[in-house]
């Protein structure tokens, strides 16, 4: 392995829940690259208000599947993220190394879907 810490940040698509109340999504990814749209920095900003509108973020490993990303980058499939993630920790444990994978969120994001698929 060429690191011993990677970070991969997955955008899970906006929940059923969340489409009929008419949320938008304000999560982008670009390459190892996550945007994200502050929507109260909208508009004229006020006396003192210094909000950056765009917040970017850097990571190793960038993975979108929000549904209204697909005419700009392709969906992580469960083959993708394993393939970028799960091949060197799998192939360190058979050589005997200790190796760890660890999902961090709120609950409802995706974390099992991610590591097991359903």
């Amino acid at each position: 392995m060429a690191s011993n810490v990677r970070v991969a940040v997955r955008v899970r698509p906006l929940s059923r829940k969340e489409t009929d109340v008419q949320a938008r999504n304000i999560i982008s990814t670009g390459g190892n690259c996550i945007n994200i749209t502050n929507v109260k920095a909208e508009g004229q900003p006020e006396f003192g208000d210094h909000r950056e509108r765009v917040k970017s973020f850097t990571f190793d490993y960038c993975y979108d599947n929000a549904s209204d990303c697909i005419e700009t980058t392709e969906l992580a499939s469960q083959e993708l993220v394993y393939q970028d993630l799960g091949t060197e920790v799998l192939q360190a444990a058979f050589e005997g190394y200790n190796a760890c994978m660890f999902a961090y969120g709120q609950t409802g994001t995706g974390k099992t879907y991610t590591m097991m698929g359903y």
